[in-house]
């Protein structure tokens, strides 16, 4: 059944102030031709694989059967990003010093382990 992208944003404003009602979200509607697509953003919080398994079923994009390739026009995509606070990332260095020896941002394996740690934790 074929929900306007308007009401499938408002939707989703809902259910995530529902279900993390301390945190603050942006649900932005971008509509490029006859697809649409949601942007999803917030600071902390949730990690983002909650958010994208709470959002995805959503999305509502058509396959060829035959080929997987995306089919133009009428297409729902939804996105979601977290950006992270300074003192998130701080977190994030600590755990790495702890685990690895002193932060170095230059070494990569540091800034990997940081990132990695980020993307797993919800503040």
């Amino acid at each position: 059944m074929y929900k306007d992208a308007k009401e499938v944003a408002k939707q989703i404003r809902q259910v995530l102030k529902k279900r993390f009602p301390q945190n603050k979200f942006s649900v932005r509607l971008q509509r490029t031709g006859v697809s649409s697509a949601i942007y999803i953003r917030w600071v902390d919080g949730p990690a983002r694989q909650i958010i994208k398994k709470m959002v995805y079923p959503y999305e509502d994009v058509a396959y060829d059967e035959m080929t997987g390739e995306i089919l133009a026009g009428g297409n729902r995509y939804v996105f979601a990003e977290r950006e992270y606070s300074l003192e998130a990332i701080t977190k994030a260095k600590q755990h790495v010093a702890k685990s690895m020896g002193k932060y170095d941002d230059n070494n990569f394996q540091h800034r990997q382990e940081m990132w990695r740690w980020l993307e797993q934790k919800s503040f």
